[in-house]
């Protein structure tokens, strides 16, 4: 006699099966996205990935500050934190990435979920899951710990203002942000992101993501500079005082401060193929 194998209870396997025909369904976006990537700087934006479309990151945050003058070449002489990355569209309104980060040498993966588009209601909504892995060693700690784990989420409320002008407020959560600690806490902080149009493919793009409860670095985080889009490419240009790179990096705020004029300078170039 067989002995019949163990299965998903009837309400989890009709929850998953309702979802995946929820995700099937979902139009492509109708209307033009209120940015051109998936990120203004650090913060998620409401864009997604066509279906079967891949997209290329490399992200650079030159860690001295500009500020150094010659000494360091204005930051370029480094060090710098580096990230790359490669995400997919499971669908028109869902894709899914994978990134590695220098800093903490750290493995992050994520969802990134258009769930509806501007015209339908006020503004464009996107919700974004992940988790991320600090792999580097710290004295007295194995990295299977589980204090090295983070999980995010972050919900995208983006509007167009006519053709030129985009904006977002982007609220955000983040488990274990310092886990460096003994007693890691965790990070809620609120970005606020726009985006102005300039000329043909080029914008100015900015953020501030000012943290509400939990673990905060000396400064809110903020970032702004210019973006290029043309030809399957993203190229950003930016300045911006935190070198993080990965949710729970960046979230918390930088090291610098801009009352004291100091900042740094970073790159992020997209490839979609």
């Amino acid at each position: 006699m067989t002995a019949k194998r163990p299965g998903l209870p009837p309400s989890a396997a009709a929850l998953l099966l309702g979802l995946a025909t929820f995700l099937r369904s979902q139009p492509p976006p109708a209307v033009r996205p209120p940015f051109e990537g998936p990120a203004v700087v650090n913060l998620p934006t409401t864009t997604t990935l066509p279906k079967g479309d891949f997209l290329f990151r490399v992200s650079h945050r030159f860690y001295p500050s500009a500020t150094e003058g010659w000494k360091s070449f204005f930051g370029l002489d480094g060090p710098a934190f580096t990230l790359l990355g490669l995400g997919y569209g499971l669908t028109d309104r869902l894709t899914v990435d994978l990134a590695r980060a220098s800093l903490d040498k750290a493995l992050a993966f994520g969802l990134h979920w258009a769930a509806a588009d501007q015209g339908s209601l006020p503004f464009s909504v996107a919700l974004r899951a992940g988790a991320a892995w600090a792999t580097e060693e710290i004295f007295g700690r194995k990295a299977g710990d589980s204090r090295n784990f983070k999980l995010h989420a972050q919900l995208t409320l983006a509007r167009r203002v006519g053709d030129r002008v985009s904006l977002a407020v982007v609220p955000s959560v983040s488990t274990q942000a310092d886990h460096w600690t003994e007693e890691p806490k965790g990070v809620f902080a609120v970005g606020l992101a726009g985006r102005v149009g300039l000329a043909a493919g080029l914008s100015f793009i900015g953020e501030w993501t000012p943290v509400l409860s939990g673990y905060r670095a000396a400064s809110s985080g903020w970032a702004f500079g210019l973006e290029k889009a043309v030809g399957g490419h993203i190229f950003q240009l930016f300045v911006l005082n935190s070198a993080g790179l990965t949710a729970d990096q960046y979230l918390p705020g930088g090291d610098l401060s801009l009352a004291e004029g100091k900042f740094r300078v970073g790159f992020t170039i997209y490839r979609l193929f």
